[in-house]
């Protein structure tokens, strides 16, 4: 049971909590607070603390807490939960309950939205007084450490910075309680009638408010409807729904002032990002977003994130509110707004709305919105029914033999070809009574879903269709039916099962040959590697571990060795021969710890040692052969006759002499030449990629002398270099006089680059 443990004020960080609670108990350790409360040895969290069941399991009786109270009142997860689905916050609150946090932090977009967390830990003096007063001692606040607040919501004051870091390095699991910390400050007053201040107050006060919901349920949908409506008031998406990008960015930064974005992290026009706000409407609603982002577009929408929240629900009216008029031309309700309700659709093609309204003449019809203008609303895109009056008169009509089709399509309002397929529905009589016959105008209309295609045609354009594919057999099905369009569109249209069973093949993608010679390259590499990591470890100064990651960065090839690796065998085999194990490389790290406090003349108890050393805490302290490695290291520190046999310390002369046994090696990582490349640019980055511990080392290698000078347009020696290179180069001494040196242009004499020259 963990006793003495403090009870939380209002507001208070759990992190705050625990710094109080090691004020109680005063433990030796910092390390010794975290695995007491938490079971483990855990980085002081700030935010999104871990091991919650462990502390709640732990505490005696009397403490009520649970899991859900210390997360709701005391970490920072509720600002974020408004802005993330239901089932996601249920999975980061198991994590916080249990021992992963690894990816609390990209699920809960706080990683892609590149804010920064604040550095330090800070604080209101305002708030520090009032809590000396009321509880005796002072805490951090939870809404001080929230991003984007920078100025207390409660006394209208900046908030101040601390002496604490938010993340400790040297110190992770170090717990600093407000009371050590905060020094005595003068408040800094908001100036209210300033609009910059006036939005770090605003920004400020809907955090804190986020940060005490508790209840607020997610509906990312209907919150990004809300905003999509509050947009269009502003006149800022086009009438498809389409948010007009240009004008929305213009717009927002002049609600903002750059300095105020930047203060924020959010800067609309990174040059190597793209907009924010843009890519936030352009991408899926469930893809996480940082809420100060959030808070932003309210606060330029106008309105403050607990009215937003608590806002009626919207509806969506892009044709205007009802009743909406009839367009039936032959009903005595023409264009009077009769229809009271309409039923709105989505395009799947370009997902505009369209409505559609019934009368109760039976009129029905349809149109493409939103309505940009008054006049829209007397206009119909289709035509749905025409209903039983329409039909009545067309009926009355069409017995009037004195009247042309043109006449009756103009009396109900439609075209003549219209008339004759709506006779057709009606099975009124063929031909119409009149004393004349118009030929084709009198017979029924052949009605679209009943069309017959003749077989003569049909069978011509397959025939068509076969003899391309058979003139063209190289050709895939998009070049096919590219160049024969005409043939494709009919068929398609007429006789698409026929079709899609006489396209041809798919066509198997040939992989591009690659332009790399990869096995060159890989034995390349595989020297270098092995170069790089006898480099590291001979390096002088504090052990590195010779690691793939430390390897690539020496060698700059650290995307080729980690994502091409499989490309290389030869290099893969090199890495695991160099790479250290973490045990290994303790090892080494306590051997060089010791011949440097030896040589110093430093005697450590053993404690000591670990700590100045760096390995107080190491989970590979119990492993056997290091603590046979510690053991002998301290043997060598208090017996100066005492000699560490399995640790040598790096020499200039070591290394030169290792060097020079990898002389093929490194030769072996001559570079490959650049267009109208200077040969004294070559061999420098011969040296920058083998890193020789001195120049005259590389003109040793390079030139098989010592004498040598760096010379950058006339270069002897040549058949020396082109001798030393490994087999296979595809170098020569008058290739590198030709491409690589300035001779072209002078008139000395090709000898001088000869070694007797």
């Amino acid at each position: 049971m963990i006793g003495l443990f403090p009870d939380p004020y209002p507001d208070e960080l759990l992190y705050s909590i625990c710094a109080r609670f090691q004020d109680r108990v005063k433990y030796p350790n910092q390390i010794s607070v975290g695995r007491e409360l938490f079971g483990v040895i855990v980085t002081a969290p700030i935010d999104f603390p871990t091991h919650l069941g462990y502390l709640v399991a732990n505490l005696p009786p009397q403490y009520c807490y649970t899991v859900d109270q210390l997360i709701d009142n005391h970490t920072l997860l509720p600002f974020y939960t408004p802005f993330h689905p239901h089932e996601r916050i249920n999975s980061i609150r198991n994590d916080m309950a249990g021992s992963d946090n690894s990816s609390i932090h990209g699920r809960l977009g706080i990683l892609s939205a590149e804010i920064k967390p604040a550095q330090w830990l800070r604080f209101c003096p305002l708030c520090g007084d009032q809590d000396n007063k009321k509880f005796g001692e002072l805490y951090w606040h939870r809404v001080h450490q929230l991003p984007g607040v920078e100025v207390c919501p409660t006394h209208l004051v900046f908030l101040e910075t601390s002496s604490v870091r938010t993340r400790d390095r040297k110190r992770p699991q170090t717990f600093i309680s407000a009371e050590q910390a905060i020094e005595k400050t003068s408040p800094r007053p908001l100036n209210i009638s300033n609009l910059h201040d006036q939005i770090l107050l605003k920004i400020a006060e809907d955090a804190a408010w986020l940060l005490n919901q508790k209840c607020l349920v997610a509906n990312l949908q209907l919150l990004y409807e809300r905003y999509h409506f509050l947009l269009g008031n502003q006149g800022l998406t086009s009438p498809s729904g389409k948010l007009r990008g240009s004008e929305f960015i213009k717009a927002f930064e002049s609600y903002y002032s750059p300095e105020l974005l930047e203060l924020f992290n959010s800067e609309v026009n990174k040059p190597t990002k793209r907009q924010w706000p843009i890519s936030w409407f352009a991408t899926s609603n469930h893809r996480a977003h940082h809420p100060l982002h959030h808070l932003l577009v309210m606060n330029f929408l106008g309105y403050r994130a607990e009215d937003l929240f608590n806002l009626q629900s919207i509806e969506y009216k892009p044709f205007g509110k009802g009743p909406w008029p009839c367009l039936n031309p032959v009903s005595d309700h023409f264009k009077q707004a009769k229809i009271k309700e309409c039923c709105i659709q989505r395009n799947g093609n370009n997902s505009k709305p369209i409505g559609i309204f019934s009368c109760i003449c039976g009129f029905v019809y349809s149109r493409t919105g939103p309505d940009s203008s008054p006049k829209d609303k007397f206009q119909a895109t289709t035509v749905q029914s025409y209903g039983f009056v329409w039909d009545a008169v067309l009926t009355e009509l069409w017995q009037d033999s004195t009247l042309k089709l043109s006449e009756i399509g103009q009396r109900l309002g439609v075209h003549y070809t219209t008339i004759k397929r709506q006779a057709a529905r009606l099975n009124l009589i063929f031909p119409r009574p009149s004393g004349r016959s118009i030929q084709g105008a009198l017979t029924p209309p052949r009605q679209r879903d009943s069309q017959i295609v003749a077989i003569e045609t049909l069978e011509s354009y397959r025939q068509e269709w076969l003899s391309a594919r058979k003139q063209n057999p190289e050709l895939g099905k998009t070049a096919l039916a590219q160049r024969f369009r005409r043939i494709h569109v009919w068929l398609y249209r007429n006789d698409r099962e026929w079709l899609e069973n006489h396209l041809p093949p798919t066509q198997l993608r040939t992989k591009p040959m690659s332009r790399l010679d990869w096995e060159s390259r890989d034995v390349q590499l595989a020297d270098a590697v092995r170069l790089s990591g006898l480099r590291l470890k001979n390096s002088p100064g504090k052990p590195v571990r010779v690691s793939v990651e430390e390897i690539g960065k020496n060698l700059g090839q650290r995307a080729r060795i980690t994502k091409q690796i499989d490309k290389l065998p030869l290099t893969a085999k090199a890495l695991a021969e160099v790479a250290e194990t973490i045990e290994d490389f303790t090892i080494r790290k306590i051997y060089w710890a010791a011949e440097r406090f030896h040589k110093d003349g430093i005697h450590l108890k053993k404690w000591q040692f670990l700590r100045k050393s760096g390995l107080e805490g190491s989970r590979f302290l119990s492993v056997a052969k290091v603590q046979n490695a510690i053991d002998t290291a301290m043997e060598y520190l208090n017996s100066p006759n005492t000699l560490i046999t399995t640790y040598t310390p790096p020499s200039e002369a070591s290394i030169s002499e290792n060097l020079l046994e990898e002389k093929d090696v490194m030769l072996g990582c001559f570079p490959d030449s650049y267009p109208d490349e200077l040969f004294y640019s070559i061999c420098a980055r011969f040296h920058d990629r083998v890193q020789y511990p001195s120049q005259r080392s590389t003109i040793r290698d390079l030139f098989q002398t010592k004498n040598a000078i760096a010379i950058f347009d006339l270069p002897s020696r040549l058949d020396k270099l082109i001798a030393s290179l490994p087999a296979g180069h595809r170098y020569t001494v008058e290739y590198l006089i030709d491409n690589y040196t300035l001779l072209p242009f002078s008139s000395v004499s090709r000898a001088k680059y000869f070694t007797d020259s």
